[in-house]
């Protein structure tokens, strides 16, 4: 009987360190899990930014709005950079973001021959074909990006309750 009070404060010091340590590895993830969250929100305000600015130079020819394209699509490349580092080694989401990427390297760049282009269309039907073109593209963006909001809702899930269950322990 001598040796269960000094081995009952070991195993209990024991057990409250492997629920703290399970309990900050949840939290942890659960808040990773926000952080991607908040930067795929990021990502998509600075993407209707760059199609705006791009948009607009593309109507009017005006340099001035590639300032706004040329900040948007800075903080994109970082945003996606964010999303590579914080998705870590999830393999559908670096392949959403790899799609992604790629959609934003294809659709929001200034092609030099829809700017030659222009000067030939009238305003008019380069107007109708821009809107169409820009809705196309933030329509196959939006996809994407809810496909990584709703991977990224699950994993939440999945997280929060095993942050809960080891809070219990």
């Amino acid at each position: 009987h001598h040796s269960l009070p000094i081995f009952w404060p070991l195993l209990l010091w024991s057990c409250l360190r492997i629920t703290t340590v399970q309990f900050r590895d949840s939290f942890y993830w659960v808040t990773r899990t926000y952080e991607i969250l908040n930067v795929l929100e990021q990502t998509e305000s600075h993407i209707v930014d760059a199609e705006v600015g791009r948009r607009g130079y593309l109507l009017t020819g005006r340099k001035d709005y590639l300032i706004p394209y040329d900040n948007a699509t800075s903080l994109i490349r970082n945003d996606i950079q964010q999303l590579k580092t914080l998705a870590g080694g999830g393999m559908n989401q670096r392949t959403h973001i790899a799609e992604l990427q790629n959609l934003v390297a294809e659709q929001l760049s200034l092609d030099p021959e829809t700017i030659a282009g222009s000067k030939t269309n009238s305003p008019d039907a380069l107007a109708i074909m821009l809107t169409e073109q820009g809705k196309a593209t933030m329509d196959k963006i939006s996809r994407v990006l809810f496909r990584m909001r709703e991977e990224e809702g699950y994993w939440l899930n999945v997280r929060q309750q095993r942050t809960e269950d080891n809070a219990i322990q």
